[in-house]
C-alpha cells in the first residue's frame, strides 16, 4: 500500500473547512419592502448564496421585537439581496446575523485591497472531501491584482520551541488565462517565513486533491501563523486563478525516528488483507444528572457527519517500529490528539483522533518481533 504516518497534530480551527463564520451587521436604512436589505458594514461579504440570515428584532413601531429568516440571493456593495421579500417593517440599525459559508470559521481573510471578501467562498466537494475553502486571484488588464489570502494565527502554547514541524495541506487549481503561483507562508511569528510554492506552468484544472507539505522548525515561544496566499505569476499579462485547499495540518514527531521529518513513516507494510474500517455515526448519547439522556454531535461541525475506525492487524513486525508508536501513544496520554496520514479509499487521507494499541506479544522464537492491534479512531 501507499504511505503511512503518525504524528502529534498541533491543534487550530478548522483544518477541513467545515464551519463557516459566525456575522453580525445592521441595516443602513429603515426597510419597508422589497429584495434589497441595506447594510451597514463590510460584514456582509461573510454571507454567500443561499445562506439562511436572521433579520431582528425590529425597532420599527409598527412590528416592535419582531425577527424573520431569509435567504440570500446576493451581496452587493453595500447591500444583501433577499430571494424574497421581508414580512415586517424594520429600523436603520436593526440586526441582520447568521452563520456565513463564505469565509471559513477560525481563519481570517487578509487582503491588501478595498474588495472586502469578494475573492474567498466556502465551496463542497462531494467526492473526496466534505468542504473546501476557495481562494481566488484576479488582475484586469493593467491594474493591480485583487489577491486572495487567508490567515490564522496558532497560539504559542500549541507549539513547542525548536521542534521540527511538517506542514501541509490537499490542493486543486481551477485556472485560466495564465497560471498564478500560490504560495504558503508559515511564519514563525519572529522575522522568519518558511514559503511553500506551488507552480502551476499553464497546467488545466486539477481534477483531484494533491498534498503538499514542507517542513519548518520553530523558533523560540512566539505565536506561529498559518498565510495561504495566491499571487500572480511573474508575466505582465492579465491572469486569474482559483484554488481550492482543504485537510491543512501541522504536525511533529519528536522524540520517533521521524522528528526530522516532522512525521514518523511506517517502515512495516499495511498488507490489505490486515486491514479494516468502518464509518461510524457521530451523534453520541450522553446520560444527564437527571438521569435523561441527550445525544450530540461528536464531530462537532452542522449536519450529519460520519466518523472512521481504522484497523489494522500487525504480525511479527520490528518492535522498534512498535516502539516509535507507543513514543506517540505516550503524547496522546498527554492530552493531544494524533494524526494518521493513510490511503484507505473512500476517506479523507488525513485522519485526526486517537490510537490504541492492543493484543500485544512477542514472537516466540524471536523477541526483536512482536504482533499487535493497531486501532485508530477519528475524533475531530
Amino acid at each position: 500500500m501507499g504511505f503511512w504516518g503518525l504524528s502529534v497534530g498541533v491543534p487550530f480551527d478548522n483544518r477541513s473547512f467545515k464551519i463557516g463564520s459566525y456575522g453580525e451587521d445592521q441595516l443602513g436604512a429603515l426597510y419597508t419592502a422589497g429584495l434589497t436589505l441595506p447594510m451597514n458594514s463590510d460584514n456582509r461579504n461573510l454571507f454567500g448564496t443561499k445562506d439562511t440570515i436572521i433579520i431582528g428584532p425590529s425597532n420599527n413601531a409598527s412590528h416592535s421585537g419582531k425577527s424573520e429568516t431569509a435567504t440570500v440571493a446576493a451581496i452587493g456593495s453595500d447591500y444583501i439581496t433577499l430571494n424574497s421579500s421581508l414580512t415586517y417593517n424594520y429600523a436603520a440599525s436593526d440586526y441582520v446575523s447568521g452563520l456565513g459559508n463564505r469565509v471559513a470559521g477560525g481563519w481570517v481573510p487578509q487582503t491588501d485591497y478595498n474588495d472586502g471578501f469578494k475573492c474567498l467562498g466556502f465551496d463542497t466537494d462531494g467526492k473526496n472531501h466534505n468542504s473546501a475553502q476557495k481562494i481566488s486571484m484576479t488582475e484586469p488588464t493593467n491594474s493591480t491584482p485583487t489577491r486572495g489570502e487567508l490567515r490564522q494565527v496558532i497560539p504559542a502554547g500549541n507549539l513547542l520551541p525548536s521542534v521540527p514541524y511538517r506542514i501541509g495541506f490537499y490542493y486543486k487549481f481551477i485556472l485560466d488565462v495564465l497560471a498564478p503561483r500560490f504560495v504558503v507562508r508559515v511564519n514563525d511569528g519572529g522575522t522568519i517565513n518558511y514559503d511553500l510554492t506551488v507552480t502551476t506552468n499553464n497546467v488545466p484544472t486539477y481534477t483531484l486533491f494533491t498534498q503538499v507539505a514542507t517542513l519548518s522548525a520553530t523558533a523560540g515561544n512566539s505565536d506561529g501563523r498559518l498565510d495561504f496566499v495566491i499571487v500572480g505569476s511573474d508575466s505582465a499579462d492579465p491572469h486569474q486563478g482559483t484554488a481550492y485547499i482543504d485537510q491543512v495540518f501541522v504536525e511533529h514527531a519528536f522524540g520517533t525516528d521521524g522528528v526530522a521529518q516532522g512525521v514518523y513513516t511506517f517502515t512495516e507494510q499495511v498488507e490489505p488483507d490486515k486491514l479494516q474500517w468502518e464509518r461510524v455515526d457521530s451523534f453520541r448519547k450522553i446520560q444527564l444528572r437527571n438521569l435523561a439522556t441527550k445525544i450530540y454531535d461528536s464531530s462537532g461541525t452542522p449536519g450529519k457527519q460520519y466518523m472512521h475506525t481504522i484497523t489494522v492487524n500487525f504480525d511479527n513486525v520490528s518492535s522498534t517500529f512498535y516502539d516509535n508508536l507507543l513514543t506517540l501513544w505516550n503524547y496522546q496520554l498527554d492530552g493531544n490528539f494524533l494524526i494518521l496520514h493513510h490511503d484507505v479509499e473512500n476517506i479523507a487521507p488525513t485522519s485526526y483522533g486517537l490510537m490504541t494499541l492492543s493484543n500485544f506479544r512477542y514472537n516466540h522464537w524471536c523477541q526483536e518481533l512482536v504482533s499487535f492491534t493497531f486501532v485508530f479512531e477519528e475524533t475531530v
